[in-house]
């Protein structure tokens, strides 16, 4: 079965992207906005015609070369702004804070009589 990598992004308009696939493979593209591809799997984002449109979806393909065939698609979601990352959860380690050390009392010795002594 044919993969392809990436699955799906999300880029900004004129940006260009490389696509791979799991076999030797067709790379074709479906787009809104004249984004192209070529047989190595260089995707070039296209542009919008008009200035008001802030966003749009392509769709990469991917046929394989292999007599058993099969495809694969990529949705790319192209936008006027920087995507953001998708939050991730992280992990950050605890360190306690030191409790401030507190004046211990001063110890004496308490004299303890000699049991012998007493004698």
């Amino acid at each position: 079965m044919i993969t392809i990598s990436p699955a799906g992004v999300t880029l900004k308009f004129g940006v260009t992207l490389k696509f791979t696939a799991s076999e030797p493979a067709n790379f074709m593209v479906k787009s809104q906005v004249g984004s192209s591809i070529d047989a190595k799997g260089n995707y070039h984002a296209g542009m919008p015609n008009n200035p008001k449109t802030t966003s749009a979806l392509d769709v990469v393909s991917a046929t394989a070369l292999s007599p058993t065939g099969g495809s694969v698609q990529a949705e790319v979601t192209l936008t006027t702004t920087q995507p953001q990352p998708d939050p991730q959860p992280r992990t950050l380690p605890i360190t306690p804070s030191p409790i401030p050390s507190q004046p211990q009392p001063k110890t004496e010795p308490i004299p303890v009589p000699n049991p012998k002594s007493d004698l």
